[in-house]
């Protein structure tokens, strides 16, 4: 927010003067130490109790209902489908496997991350 606020103004729709000098730099010095701290973020988002009571059984989605919605993707494989056309031979790309996990918005969240925290 900080970034945007610098650039706009906080002003929605434009710009009223050019990049603010130095800009460029600290985003690039934010980026640079973004990638080390994705681990911390996680844990505190989803290690969060207040996150998790809000999230643990709220916006279930069966698996006959993804199949039903044609949903795919995250939202397929949070409902319990085990589905990635990244992983799937060609051979056997019609194979939905079922996966005993909760339907639920914390797990959607799970899904969506590279290596859901334990």
């Amino acid at each position: 927010m900080e970034f945007y606020e610098r650039v706009s103004g906080a002003r929605s729709g434009g710009v009223a003067f050019d990049l603010p000098h130095g800009l460029l730099d600290d985003i690039f010095k934010w980026a640079t130490q973004f990638g080390s701290r994705v681990d911390e973020i996680e844990e505190v988002v989803t290690g969060n109790r207040i996150w998790r009571e809000r999230t643990i059984g709220v916006g279930i989605v069966t698996a006959k209902q993804a199949l039903d919605f044609s949903f795919s993707s995250v939202m397929l494989r949070g409902s319990g489908v085990a589905w990635d056309l990244r992983n799937i031979p060609r051979s056997n790309s019609t194979f939905l496997d079922l996966l005993e996990t909760p339907p639920d918005t914390y797990t959607f969240v799970l899904n969506k991350t590279p290596h859901p925290p334990s």
